[in-house]
């Protein structure tokens, strides 16, 4: 490639909106607000890279655990994605210095003609609607407390069905290939889930819904652990924690999910159970949010009706926007003879996209456990700042 072409490639990646593809012979090459892209003279095979970057700094109040301050990498990603034809895809999606280094999405699809289509490899099972939303999408920092109860990265076969207003899902899942999971156990599980968008205009007006169920054969002697950050990514300490059971023979986890949308304000809220049989004495706990969300510049989420998910607004390409946000959550493992404690928090975000590539985000997050893991009623606050950078 020539120096010009070069400069120009670098060029629209910092002017999203601006795409500049340069032909040399025969071959393409391409850089727009979605990353780099190569394709063969004969277009039937193309390569994508992209990534994501999240620079993350945390202020903490807290007397008992002493959460910790400073700046970290949450998230330093860089993905590639190798397409043939119209059918199929592979990807290789490595974090090489974020908080939790190792392989993520990291599979190969085929795309059936029709509405399936079917993946093999490490992938997030997409149990509910925030949990099947990309980290560069989430209306805050972190998730909220009901991920401590849900599947994480996996290895495994998944086969999907998108409708024109619905999505269906089910795998079968073990291990993940490399980064943590929420949940540490290993076994094999069974998963489905199917979401509809009940009634919709466009992207501005309309009501989701879903359900997603798991469950999960636990191996004998391993060990199965529910734990959350205080919704702060960055800070290593858990206030709530079940800490390690050691004789789980299975696990069955349930949620139902809910969204409306009317133009630039949003609500949408989630319920999980889980219930583990164990040797000594079946426990079950829960956890839950709601949430609401208003973009002062007056854009709206775009809906992903063949993912059953949200993701940035709309308009990002011509204008920057603004976004006010407010979550409540709750998570309760406390039951028989486990004691993981109770945590209650809120979450205050403000969001700024400057464009489809650059994101900056602050949140103050209330975060009470009563009691905490280790039996006491515990306060932490904590101001998190996040420069993101995706493409």
């Amino acid at each position: 490639m020539s120096v010009t072409a070069s400069f120009l490639s670098v060029l629209s990646l910092a002017a999203p909106g601006m795409s500049t593809p340069v032909q040399e012979g025969r071959w393409r090459f391409e850089a727009d607000e979605s990353g780099l892209s190569v394709r063969t003279p004969d277009k039937q095979w193309t390569f994508e890279l992209g990534g994501r970057l999240h620079l993350d700094g945390v202020a903490v109040d807290d007397e008992l655990t002493q959460l910790e301050d400073g700046f970290a990498l949450r998230r330093a990603r860089v993905d590639g994605t190798l397409r043939y034809g119209k059918r199929w895809s592979a990807r290789v999606d490595y974090d090489f210095g974020g908080l939790v280094e190792g392989w993520y999405s990291t599979w190969l699809r085929y795309d059936a003609p029709g509405p399936w289509r079917y993946t093999a490899g490490n992938m997030l099972v997409p149990f509910g609607l925030e949990n099947a939303t990309s980290s560069n999408d989430t209306t805050f920092l972190e998730r909220s407390q009901t991920s401590a109860l849900l599947p994480g990265f996996a290895v495994g076969f998944q086969a999907e069905h998108a409708g024109e207003n619905s999505y269906s899902a089910l795998g079968v899942f073990g291990d993940p290939l490399d980064a943590a999971p929420s949940r540490r156990s290993e076994g094999v599980g069974l998963f489905a889930r199917h979401t509809r968008a009940l009634w919709r205009d466009g992207d501005e007006r309309l009501w989701h819904i879903g359900a997603s169920a798991e469950w999960r054969d636990v191996d004998d002697g391993s060990r199965y652990r529910m734990r959350v950050r205080p919704e702060l990514g960055t800070v290593e300490r858990r206030l709530i924690d079940s800490r390690n059971l050691f004789d789980v023979d299975s696990a069955l986890t349930y949620g139902a999910e809910s969204a409306l949308q009317f133009g630039p304000f949003s609500l949408q809220g989630e319920w999980i159970g889980a219930q583990l049989a164990r040797d000594s004495q079946d426990v079950a706990f829960s956890a839950w949010y709601t949430q609401a969300s208003y973009f002062l510049s007056g854009q709206s989420r775009r809906y992903r009706a063949d993912r059953g998910s949200f993701t940035d607004p709309a308009g990002l390409s011509k204008d920057d926007a603004w976004e006010l946000a407010l979550r409540y959550s709750v998570l309760d493992l406390e039951d028989g003879d486990v004691t993981g404690g109770e945590g209650h928090n809120w979450t205050a975000g403000l969001n700024w996209y400057v464009n489809r590539n650059v994101r900056v985000m602050l949140n103050y997050v209330h975060a009470d456990a009563t009691p905490n893991r280790n039996g006491l009623d515990e306060t932490a606050r904590a101001l998190a700042l996040r420069l993101q950078l995706a493409f």
